[in-house]
């Protein structure tokens, strides 16, 4: 049964109104952690089984992405990065082999073959990367869209403040070392607000596809406060309304399918519809640069702003 099973990419997009692509889909199995002690840091068995998963993401890309797919341009940075890597290091490679030619002997470290699957790895993310740049969420909207747009990012970004750190410390808790990505970032957040966004702006369906657990931890526990009993602010019945009419979902990789290439698995873990509210707003001070801040009242701050724009009589019947 495909739910017991997990879904491909193309049964999500199929499945969902609109799709949200997080760098993590695109983690490369070659140049994961547990390489970085051999030579040049990547494991030649994989190179492989990574191009034809990004082959598959960007002919996704080119079928679907202009009507129903999006990211943002956080995303397409991370993904610069990782080409910006991988072509140094076939640069550092090339390097070598012409070393080694000027003084007439022999490369054994890495042969022709995995040189070429190298090069085209690099050349597919480098496609796959001005693909995405085409689709991404936050260059396409301006005005009183991007106004709201930024008072839900700053709203997650409240959220990803207090919560990133808890859960960090009950991991450190149980002895769990997990390498993460730069903190400061704040890719995840932008990309949830980003969901938050289509859902309330657009009235549509949204999917997060990802790799990254955080996005579960964040939405579930920042949700669950968003929607919170006690929050006071105008027009909050149609907020509500809105928002449980119009989902987010959230897709982590099925663990069973994090070596299969192409052939890649997501659960839907979270849907936003089925969390329960939370009875009290239990955040009630964060550290700011200006001291502390009182959340609740600053939340339905946010809110009030929010809603006095998306649920005006106006926008309802456009």
């Amino acid at each position: 049964m495909v739910a017991e099973e997990g879904f491909t990419l193309e049964d999500i997009i199929e499945r969902e109104e609109v799709v949200l692509f997080d760098s993590s889909i695109c983690n490369l199995r070659s140049f994961s952690g547990e390489f970085k002690n051999i030579a040049f840091g990547f494991n030649p068995d994989c190179i492989a089984s990574d191009c034809d998963m990004i082959e598959e993401i960007s002919a996704i890309l080119e079928e679907d992405g202009p009507n129903k797919i999006y990211t943002i341009k956080k995303v397409v940075e991370e993904l610069k990065q990782t080409d910006t890597m991988i072509r140094s290091r076939l640069k550092e490679i090339n390097d070598r082999i012409k070393i080694a030619k000027k003084e007439k002997r022999k490369y054994h470290v890495i042969d022709k073959e995995t040189y070429d699957l190298l090069s085209k790895l690099a050349w597919e993310i480098n496609k796959l990367m001005k693909s995405l740049k085409k689709v991404c969420y936050d260059s396409k909207i301006q005005g009183e869209e991007k106004r709201v747009y930024n008072l839900f990012n700053e709203l997650i970004k409240l959220f990803g403040k207090y919560f990133k750190p808890l859960k960090l410390k009950k991991q450190r808790q149980k002895g769990i070392a997990r390498r993460k990505r730069d903190q400061g970032s704040q890719t995840d957040e932008l990309l949830i607000a980003t969901a938050y966004h289509i859902a309330m702006f657009r009235k549509k369906r949204t999917a997060i596809i990802t790799e990254d657990a955080d996005f579960f931890y964040l939405v579930r526990i920042g949700h669950r406060l968003l929607m919170a009993e006690d929050l006071d602010f105008e027009n909050k019945d149609c907020f509500r309304r809105i928002l449980n009419e119009y989902p987010i979902t959230i897709y982590l990789l099925a663990n069973s399918s994090s070596d299969m290439g192409s052939s890649r698995r997501f659960l839907d873990k979270l849907r936003t519809n089925e969390i329960v509210p939370a009875q009290e707003f239990k955040i009630y001070t964060i550290r700011t640069d200006d001291g502390n801040a009182n959340v609740k009242m600053f939340v339905e701050r946010i809110l009030n702003s929010i809603t006095k724009v998306l649920c005006s009589p106006l926008h309802l019947y456009l």
